[in-house]
């Protein structure tokens, strides 16, 4: 008859990985000693957690930012992740807040976030501006932009009325990326 002895770690993807990984070696005979089997499973998870950590590490290698705009009530923070070596593709994520508690007819305003970048990608070479905008404190807002061969890329934090496009309290404008000149 044979047993699988089981711990729960504090991520369930990572528990369930490693479970799938170990199970070859968590497998015992009923009549192996229980601290020899604790033995085991303790040096097969610090050597899977150690081989999942430093893959991690290497595909988590963005860089995190937070910025805010002039009053403090819209908030941007994010991730990007430069091109790799021989790679042109470059990826950013935000999550855009709204800290304005206000009514609009208290004077209340939407969090936006404005990004110019400006790229070589064929067919889209040149400057180029995205824009966007939370409005609510409820919950936040999640962006993800992908672009191809990224020169430069900066961006801005304000605010803007909810009927209204132009925007006000903008915090300064942020360098977040700016490619090596060959």
């Amino acid at each position: 008859m044979i047993r699988t002895l089981g711990r729960r770690l504090a991520a369930p993807a990572v528990s369930a990985l490693l479970v799938t990984m170990l199970a070859p070696t968590l497998a015992v005979a009923d009549d192996q000693p229980t601290a020899q089997v604790v033995i085991e499973w303790n040096h097969a998870l610090l050597s899977a957690l150690s081989v999942a950590s430093a893959s991690a590490s290497a595909a988590d290698a963005g860089t995190k930012f937070a910025y805010w705009s002039a009053n403090h009530r819209a908030a941007v923070t994010g991730t990007y992740t430069p091109p790799a070596p021989g790679s042109q593709f470059f990826n950013l994520s935000i999550e855009l807040s709204d800290r304005d508690h206000r009514t609009a007819r208290q004077g209340g305003k939407c969090a936006y976030a404005a990004i110019k970048y400006y790229t070589l990608a064929s067919g889209a070479e040149g400057w180029h501006t995205d824009t966007y905008t939370r409005c609510g404190t409820e919950t936040d807002k999640y962006f993800s932009a992908g672009i191809l061969d990224l020169k430069y890329l900066k961006l801005r934090v304000c605010q803007v009325g909810e009927k209204n496009s132009h925007p006000v309290n903008c915090g300064r404008w942020h360098r977040l990326y700016s490619a090596a000149k060959p």
